[in-house]
């Protein structure tokens, strides 16, 4: 713990390996933050204690001690130090009961402060991998004001967009919106061309496979992949015979030319 007040680069390590027990440092960390929330001292919260709470957030931690720390997390996300609120922000997803507190992570996207806000897309992440989540909050997010809240929302609505699409009730929201940078803007189309289904999804990526840049032709590619139905349409004589061993082949394919890839693939 000492070495950890020093900020030197090896805490994780030296708390998470060095320590027979995280859980008894994370009980001394909610208890002392739960104090300072009843007292109105959250804004004195010691740093130190939210990153030990980061380092128990696994999956041994049980269900009652997981939704404690996720109530005591919101009051620190005005916290002065800049650490302290983005891993606050992370720790308030309860591990167990997601839809509890997707409220909370959803509420840091709007916040005034963009570190926040940028914690807040990584909460509405780790929400996202538990089983809940709000598309809505997190394509609004292509938008912001801020360049690193901006890029880290468009990296996981492109990730969302390409594994398993946006939900097609946001296109109209989604057309709406006008990012302040190309990767957001493509983002955002790349998102819009998955709000759709059967034919138009079809007919959209023949599009797309044939215009823009390398990597944009590239993602729509890869969204093809993630849907078998859909490489079977534009692909039916690929030498494998399988749509269903597409992803983990175009995920192999990522240093070749776009050109290249496609003419295996007999794309015409």
């Amino acid at each position: 713990i000492v070495q950890g007040r020093s900020g030197g680069p090896s805490t994780t390590g030296s708390i998470h390996y060095s320590t027979a027990d995280t859980r008894t440092l994370a009980e001394g960390a909610i208890r002392r933050i739960e104090l300072g929330n009843a007292e109105g001292r959250s804004d004195s919260a010691d740093p130190l204690d939210i990153r030990i709470l980061q380092l128990n957030d696994e999956r041994s931690t049980d269900a009652a001690f997981s939704a404690r720390v996720a109530r005591a997390m919101p009051p620190l996300f005005g916290h002065a130090d800049v650490t302290t609120v983005y891993f606050a922000v992370l720790v308030s997803c309860d591990r167990h009961d997601p839809r509890s507190t997707l409220p909370a992570a959803v509420a840091a996207t709007n916040s005034r402060d963009w570190r926040v806000r940028r914690g807040g897309v990584q909460a509405l992440l780790l929400h996202a991998q538990r089983g809940h989540s709000d598309d809505a909050a997190f394509v609004a997010l292509l938008d912001d004001e801020n360049p690193s809240v901006r890029f880290d929302a468009a990296h996981w609505v492109r990730v969302s967009a390409i594994r398993v699409g946006i939900t097609p009730n946001l296109r109209e929201f989604l057309q709406s919106l006008e990012p302040q940078d190309e990767f957001a803007m493509w983002v955002r189309d790349l998102a819009v061309l998955t709000t759709m289904r059967g034919d138009e999804l079809l007919e959209a990526c023949k599009t797309g496979l044939h215009k823009g840049l390398d990597t944009q032709r590239f993602d729509v590619l890869r969204v093809v992949g993630h849907r078998p139905w859909l490489f079977a349409e534009l692909f039916p004589n690929w030498r494998s015979g399988d749509p269903g061993a597409a992803k983990s082949w175009i995920a192999d394919q990522r240093t070749r030319p776009i050109d290249e890839v496609l003419e295996e693939l007999g794309f015409e």
